[in-house]
């Protein structure tokens, strides 16, 4: 039986072979499939394009950079950021990271989606942006560093990030108003032109009028009618606090807790030592709501004395202190305007803030 099968299987083979034809077992190899080859662009600072062939079309791997130029502007101008792409016809999406303490890092404070790019460039205002979120965050016009995140696509991921920084103008000049700097203390304010301010020398030790610190420098600033407006004086504390008394032995401590980061005060009756919160009747975080026009805070305090000059605590650092006394109406107009000379102390309001603030100041003295 299996000798007539073989005949049968050799008697079918012949025929293939008469027609051209061969078993599956003997047909030659195809080629093997075209592999499509790809290239990855940079991602960081400012990506290259890249050309590949796909089945003999030239394609181009996205690519985009940031115009450093447009980097750099005045606080009150909203930036127009500029830069190039190619192979979009859009930017995806720009993204606005601003400094963020509370996440130890950055947050996202804006984003703007599909930005045109019209002959390899692209272009965005500001203010004439679509934001998702409304319109342009106030924070921008702020004096600081921001981050741009410009990505060209994300399939694959081709970005670039810039820096973005929004500096100071160089000078403020409104009439009839004067700034005046203390370079040896480190900050600045802004009075009345017509004032006059006159440096004193303590009549006691300088070491005991603020148990703590040690007086610095006092100026007493005149109104336009030779009265006592505002007096300043700069304390210096090895111990990082300062305290003020009042005529009936109550003091209060003012401290930088360094296990929290949070300004203290603490409240002592007259008995206790000076300065000595462990006996105080009352410690609570110092209100640091209210700023100046610089970023730094004005605590106030308690009213040291029989006199009609209430005091504010403006701290510089952990160890400098302004101290600044109003007159009866506590008008802390001038105490707004004060700026520290080094930008690591604190942040600036806006150019249009701080012209407002030393306004503001300027109305609420008029007629002094």
């Amino acid at each position: 039986m299996s000798a007539f099968v073989g005949v049968i299987v050799g008697l079918f083979t012949g025929l293939l072979s008469l027609f051209g034809l061969h078993s599956t077992a003997t047909l030659p190899q195809l080629p093997p499939p075209m592999q499509e080859q790809t290239t990855q662009a940079a991602q960081q600072g400012g990506s290259q394009s890249t050309s590949i062939v796909t089945s003999g079309q030239v394609n181009v791997v996205p690519a985009i950079n940031i115009d450093s130029s447009s980097l750099v502007v005045i606080s009150g101008q909203q930036p127009t950021i500029t830069g190039s792409a190619t192979g979009v016809s859009v930017v995806a999406e720009i993204i606005i990271r601003a400094p963020s303490a509370k996440q130890g890092g950055w947050t996202q404070i804006a984003d703007v989606k599909n930005v045109p790019v019209v002959n390899g460039r692209w272009s965005l205002n500001f203010t004439s942006a679509t934001w998702d979120d409304g319109p342009i965050p106030a924070p921008l016009t702020k004096q600081g560093i921001y981050l741009i995140d410009a990505i060209a696509s994300f399939q694959p991921l081709i970005q670039t990030t810039g820096t973005l920084a929004v500096n100071m103008p160089n000078s403020i000049s409104i009439a009839g108003m004067s700034k005046y700097t203390d370079s040896d203390f480190g900050f600045s304010f802004w009075y009345p032109s017509g004032w006059t301010i006159q440096q004193h020398t303590p009549d006691k030790a300088p070491d005991t009028y603020f148990p703590g610190g040690v007086v610095q420098k006092s100026y007493n600033i005149l109104d336009g009618n030779g009265n006592l407006a505002v007096s300043i004086s700069t304390v210096a504390s090895d111990a990082g606090s300062i305290t003020l008394q009042d005529d009936n032995g109550n003091t209060y401590t003012l401290y930088f807790d360094k296990n929290s980061h949070t300004w203290m005060r603490c409240l002592s009756k007259s008995g206790v030592a000076i300065g000595d919160c462990a006996g105080a009747i009352n410690i609570a975080p110092a209100d640091v709501s209210t700023n100046s026009m610089g970023g730094l805070h004005i605590i106030s305090t308690v009213a040291p004395n029989a006199s009609d000059l209430l005091p504010d605590v403006i701290p510089l650092s952990a160890h400098n202190f302004v101290v600044v006394y109003h007159n009866a109406e506590k008008i802390d107009a001038l105490a707004r305007t004060m700026v520290a000379l080094d930008p690591v102390v604190a942040t600036p309001v806006s150019t249009v803030e701080q012209q407002a603030a030393i306004e503001a100041e300027q109305q609420a003295y008029a007629g002094q």
